[in-house]
């Protein structure tokens, strides 16, 4: 990669562009945390992936190239992304940004670059509950990652979700990093692990 410019001599929207072309992003094999007073681990690189369910449509999900739907954090698409920010396709403009995702066969060894393309974002991805989310559960969360990563079932303060009873979902801290757009897929999740994620 080339080297930064000075930052003096280009505006915010350049930096953006410029570290995600080609940008990889390499996940802690194990997170730990404390939820309500028990220590807990997530692990990225063997829990990297979800089927998404809910509000997304049936069967699987691809673009017209054949690439998957997926959801986010919002730091894996934009690093400097705010702990206030809201989780709305208008904040970035990162929706529809190609993901490459490198994840290794668990009985071969070989790796596969699973091709997909960002149409949603994922709220539960903040690192502490309680932390300005206005609905408040009782429950106290802290995990030791960078918010906006990895599905910790804690939604950004204020994202939309987090004004819902789900601001916090100790059954949905699953460490997950990729979120597949549908309700099916013609893999196995499991039989892979996480190798890392590219920045397309």
């Amino acid at each position: 990669m080339d080297q930064l410019p000075y930052l003096n001599e280009i505006v915010y929207e350049d930096i953006i562009n410029y570290i995600n072309k080609g940008r990889e992003i390499y996940l802690p094999e194990v997170v730990t945390g404390i939820v309500n007073g028990n220590s807990v681990s997530l692990n990225p690189l063997e829990d990297w992936g979800a089927i998404g369910y809910g509000k997304y449509p049936s069967g699987i999900q691809k673009d017209v190239e054949g690439r998957y739907l997926i959801a986010v954090g919002p730091k894996i698409l934009n690093p400097f992304y705010a702990d206030n920010g809201k989780i709305w396709g208008l904040e970035f403009d990162g929706l529809s940004k190609r993901v490459d995702v490198i994840v290794r066969d668990k009985a071969t060894g070989n790796l596969k670059t699973i091709e997909c393309v960002v149409n949603d974002y994922k709220a539960h991805t903040y690192n502490a509950y309680p932390a300005g989310q206005p609905f408040q559960t009782g429950d106290t969360a802290s995990l030791d990652i960078e918010s906006g990563l990895i599905q910790t079932g804690i939604a950004y303060p204020n994202s939309v979700n987090a004004k819902k009873n789900k601001a916090f979902s100790e059954s949905n801290m699953h460490g997950s990093s990729i979120e597949f757009a549908g309700h099916a897929l013609d893999f196995k999740i499991s039989d892979y692990t996480l190798v890392k994620i590219v920045i397309v």
